[in-house]
């Protein structure tokens, strides 16, 4: 950031201009994160599956060969003679070189760049004032050959002081942000050893849609090339997405009478969303859908063609319009100094609309804007492999929105001497997702508390605490959530395949008396500060009661719905927190120390819909509608051991040992074991920043304690659909096994409950305890000569975040359960470093 303040006579406020700009550096993702099964593993489970016939019904699907892997394809050739058990076995051993990830991170991704610019320039008088300020921001995402995104921002205010005790505020906010994206597209099912690239970097074909022998011969080349190629599609990806926004503020505050202010602020702001989706003729897009309804045996050319060759250009658009008005009285006034009164009453209102359409060209020209606008959208064509079905209509219409939320509120509050304080708020709130039954639209609602400053009291004579003040408060809250207690529908894009009308499918069924959410809490709390203020701190005890909780609950078929939206449920929970500062060195060096500490648990008091009564539903990550018990538990099937005989693992059913998975899985909850909270209870940061000549080093650790989770193993079926764990080279093989490994034995069939069962046991369920580093910024700032008139100013900083450096954690597997958990398989972000300067002369 860099700073230029001048002086000039004819303004009170000198003319300030101030520049920013910094640049950030993202490492790219990282590809290895996760425990795979290493290439070698999954060739030879491959092999294994193939000599059990697991993929014999794929490859005699001859009208729609489905996609095989390379290594099915190779052993599917030596069985039928093709070639050779030599060529074979060099083949797979090939197969077992190569890695999908090495590619990825050498043709795919790169490091990403983002750089930021802010100016502003202000000044005043006692009359007038203004700012004016622009933002240009530049980034460069982490796939190869996508364009830069950028945004341009505009943000303009100014006051005008007309006349005594009248204030008038204009503000005015413009953005223009245009995001250029490429993608990787799809790898559906890419076996580890994909390899996108030969030694001289061409791209190459990847399986995608159907099998690769049956798109070499299909068509006898009267079809475009059905290959995929994904190195190919990013350099032809064109996707451009316009997001303007306009936004107008107007204000104006009166001073009515001393101590009486009435103030009123409108906003207006129009958002324009414009989505561009150019699919070139090139494009796997375009070639799969000509080709798809392509009909050789029609010698009209909008029969055998009708998806025409050419281009494809999708466009979306989204507008939303939001106003939002608020009048406001205010009050604030001493009285004979040892009473203050300060109140306020406001009314708000928003209305906010939205709409959006879908436009489809196709036989799209670039050049000439020209389209095939002769299609025939009625007719069901034949399509390749099969069936039949309608062109999707080139428009569709996204449904109109509008949320209105009006809102009523008021708060007053009394001190007396400084030291005791008495306030009360209460709100109306409506908004129209609800009122089908009338009093439901409006939700009053209120709070109330006190305080008191002991330590100004006569009689306080603690010396080393300086300062101590009590606070207690009682109110209740709000929420309109996600419900809507009107019947809805959606429209389908297609028409009907009987009679080429409209078709709608029901949303959800009425409910009138759906209500808004309510929140009751209730609040003690210590503000203090010790040692001459070189520690202040709060600590907050809180209780919370939530009712009439919005949630989907399951209805019986006969209503024609699945769920229903209802207030289904209550919520109790309880908490503190505890905030901490220090000053634990001055001088020289000055170090400052803040730690924060938050408590809070959560548990269900009521429901009103169906609970899950079965075990399968309550091991899975959420919220658990059980009254009485955590409202996020981690629950898990007993976990006994392995069989020695087979390796299969062994559960508990009904008090007893069991290999039943069907039944474990559809067993009563009583089962299960529930270990504890799957969110932390614990939470919160240490933050240190140490001060030396200029210098400022801050250090950010933050820790989540007392929750579990659940570890990523092997499940069997994935080996079809490219996927595996690691966990596989540890697996059970031989009698004894059982001794050193819990993971269950490589089988087929394969049985998905007996896969689901080792995957949701006690055996992979970990504690979630950790500390770690999250972000260090170093800053110096060059300190000014005061001899100087307009002494120079300046900063520069350099900031890693996204460190995600464990300093410690509870479970023994070295895991991160923000990123190991079992369904959620990603990779922490990448890490970014930043830098930048500020200047001020």
């Amino acid at each position: 950031m860099i700073v230029i303040t001048t002086k000039r006579k004819k303004y009170n406020q000198p003319l300030k201009t101030t520049f920013s700009s910094n640049i950030t550096v993202q490492n790219k993702p990282d590809l290895y994160y996760n425990p795979a099964m290493s290439v070698s593993d999954y060739v030879d489970a491959e092999a294994f599956l193939f000599g059990k016939g697991a993929y014999d019904g794929t490859i005699a699907n001859t009208q729609t060969p489905p996609i095989v892997s390379a290594a099915v394809e190779i052993l599917a050739r030596r069985r039928a003679g093709l070639i050779s058990s030599a060529d074979s076995a060099f083949q797979m051993q090939q197969l077992k070189s190569q890695d999908l990830r090495r590619d990825l991170d050498r043709f795919v991704y790169r490091p990403a760049l983002q750089q930021q610019y802010h100016l502003q320039i202000g000044a005043g008088t006692s009359a007038f004032s203004y700012s004016l300020a622009g933002g240009y921001n530049r980034v460069l995402n982490n796939i190869q050959h996508s364009k830069a995104s950028e945004q341009y921002t505009l943000n303009a205010t100014s006051g005008y002081r007309p006349v005594k005790n009248l204030e008038i505020t204009a503000g005015f906010l413009f953005s223009d942000r245009h995001d250029r994206r490429a993608s990787l597209g799809q790898l559906p099912g890419a076996a580890p050893y994909t390899q996108l690239a030969d030694e001289e970097g061409r791209a190459l074909a990847i399986p995608r849609k159907y099998r690769t022998s049956f798109i070499d011969t299909f068509g006898r080349g009267q079809y475009l090339d059905w290959h995929y190629r994904p190195l190919e599609e990013i350099t032809m990806s064109n996707d451009h997405i316009a997001d303007r926004l306009w936004q107008v503020n107007l204000g104006l505050s009166y001073r009515v009478l001393p101590g009486l202010t009435f103030s009123a602020q409108y906003q207006h702001s129009t958002q324009s969303v414009r989505g561009d989706q150019y699919f070139a003729p090139e494009t796997f897009f375009v070639r799969d859908l000509v080709n798809t309804y392509t009909n050789l045996q029609q010698s009209d050319p909008l029969l055998r063609y009708p998806i025409p060759r050419g281009a494809i250009r999708v466009m979306r658009f989204q507008d939303v319009l939001s106003k939002n008005g608020r009048a406001q009285l205010t009050f604030n006034r001493t009285i004979h100094k040892d009473h203050a009164v300060s109140a306020m009453v406001a009314g708000d209102i928003t209305h906010t609309f939205s709409n959006g359409s879908t436009n489809t060209f196709y036989g799209f020209n670039k050049e000439t804007g020209a389209f095939q606008s002769a299609m025939d959208y009625g007719t069901v064509f034949p399509t390749v492999g099969g069936g039949s079905r309608r062109i999707s209509p080139p428009q569709t219409l996204d449904p109109e929105r509008i949320l209105r939320i009006v809102s009523l509120t008021g708060n007053v509050s009394y001190t007396y001497k400084n030291r005791y304080t008495l306030y009360a708020n209460a709100r109306r709130d409506g908004a129209n997702v609800f009122g089908v039954n009338t009093n439901q639209r409006w939700k009053p609602l209120w709070a109330t508390g006190a305080s008191w400053n002991i330590s100004d009291e006569s009689f306080y004579r603690i010396k080393w605490m300086n300062n101590l003040r009590l606070r207690i408060s009682y109110g209740f809250s709000g929420n309109y959530g996600q419900g809507n207690g009107y019947a809805t529908i959606s429209y389908i894009s297609s028409p009907s395949q009987w009679n080429g009308g409209a078709v709608a499918t029901p949303n959800s069924p009425p409910n009138p008396d759906l209500r808004w959410e309510t929140v009751r809490t209730i609040n003690a709390a210590v503000d203090f500060s010790l040692f001459d203020s070189r520690l202040t701190g709060s600590v907050d005890v809180y209780q919370k009661r939530s009712s009439d909780i919005i949630s989907t609950t399951l209805v019986p078929l006969s209503s024609g719905f699945t769920v229903a939206t209802i207030n289904a449920a209550s919520l109790k929970g309880n908490g503190y927190e505890i905030s901490l500062n220090s000053i634990n060195t001055k001088g020289a060096v000055t170090w400052r120390t803040n730690v924060g500490l938050t408590y809070a648990k959560t548990t269900v008091s009521g429901y009103d819909g169906k609970e899950q009564v079965f075990s399968a539903n309550n091991v899975l990550y959420g919220i658990n509608p059980v009254r009485g018990q955590i409202a996020y538990p981690m629950y898990s099937y007993p976990f006994v051991g392995l069989d020695p005989a087979n390796g299969d693992p062994i559960g508990m059913l009904k008090g007893h040992e069991s290999k039943d998975y069907v039944g474990i899985n559809s067993d009563s909850t009583s089962g299960l074991i529930l270990h504890g909270s799957a969110v932390p209870l614990y939470f919160g940061f240490v933050g240190n920043s140490v001060s030396w000549k200029g210098f400022t080093l801050s250090v950010n650790i933050s820790y989540r304690l007392g929750f579990y989770f659940r570890k990523p193993t092997i499940k069997y079926e994935d080996i079809l659909n490219g996927g595996g764990h690691s966990d596989y080279a540890v697996r059970w093989r031989q009698p004894g096994d059982e001794q050193f490994t819990t993971v269950p034995s490589f089988t087929y069939p394969l049985d998905s409950y007996r896969s689901r069962f080792y995957q949701y046991s006690s055996v992979n369920v970990l504690r979630g305890d950790n500390v770690r580093l999250n972000d260090v910024h170093l800053q110096y700032q060059f300190r000014p000569r005061k001899q100087r008139r307009n002494p120079v100013q300046a900063t520069v900083f350099v900031y890693a975040n996204n460190l995600n450096m464990i300093l410690w954690r509870k479970n023994s597997e070295k895991l991160d359960p923000d990123f190991a958990d079992a369904l959620i398989g990603t990779a922490p972000p990448p890490k970014t470093y930043t830098a930048g300067f500020n200047f001020t002369f």
